[in-house]
């Protein structure tokens, strides 16, 4: 019975720690930060070649703006605009956020984190080059990074919604947007496929209220979409499965 009752407190105890972990907070979208391990800060000072983790001062170069890559995922995009890319070497070199740009943050304690990129590996700073990969399986020291914030995302008020839907979801042939602006407004709605290539769009009329569109999707190859309708002070998107 005793050795039951201290399997259940650890079970409970590892629980919590996991729980704990989900719950920590990534930099705020908007923030500007940079990664520190140890001693050594990440840095993407060659525009196109190999990042490394070897600098001890804070330049252009070692500041990451936090995106928002959706799915509870970010993108670090560097001081020349571009996206770090989770290959091994790593680079930042992307012009858009794929697959490839698009990282899990998992909060390991007070600002600190370890990167995963979206196959499940981890970047890591290679002990003996400094270099930076995304290849470890594992978090280790090496992939264990402090987040500090160089200016932090302004607080802003709570943005109106346009309560956007998509309907049926997957959908073939044809498929309802709907949604509602709280004043009359353009719209325009705007489809993007898996690259990140915009490959539709259209304005919607101005109409105060709650609108549905019945839209024609036969042009569009099977696979995921993001649909965004963008409207005066309005940015809302969903995902679509073309079938």
């Amino acid at each position: 019975m005793k050795l039951f009752c201290l399997c259940c407190i650890s079970l409970l105890m590892a629980f919590l720690s996991v729980h704990a972990q989900d719950t920590i907070p990534p930099a705020p979208v908007g923030s500007t930060i940079y990664l520190l391990n140890d001693v050594w800060l990440m840095s993407a000072a060659d525009k196109y070649g190999p990042m490394k983790c070897d600098h001890t001062t804070i330049s252009a170069s070692e500041q990451f703006i936090v995106v928002d890559a959706g799915d509870s995922t970010i993108a670090l995009q560097g001081s020349n605009g571009r996206y770090v890319t989770a290959t091994s070497p790593m680079r930042c070199t992307s012009t858009m956020i794929d697959h490839n740009a698009r990282f899990k943050w998992v909060g390991l304690g007070t600002n600190t984190v370890a990167l995963q990129n979206l196959k499940g590996e981890y970047v890591f700073m290679e002990s003996n080059l400094l270099s930076l990969t995304c290849k470890s399986t594992a978090i280790t020291t090496g992939s264990t990074f402090t987040w500090s914030a160089v200016s932090m995302a302004p607080q802003e008020e709570k943005a109106e919604t346009a309560n956007l839907n998509v309907f049926p979801n997957p959908a073939s042939g044809n498929v309802n947007i709907k949604y509602a602006l709280p004043a009359a407004a353009e719209v325009l709605i705007e489809f993007y496929n898996s690259r990140g290539a915009l490959v539709k769009s259209f304005l919607g009329g101005l109409q105060e209220g709650t609108t549905r569109l019945n839209v024609g999707i036969n042009d569009l190859e099977k696979g995921m979409y993001i649909v965004r309708l963008t409207s005066k002070g309005i940015k809302e998107t969903k995902k679509l499965i073309v079938q």
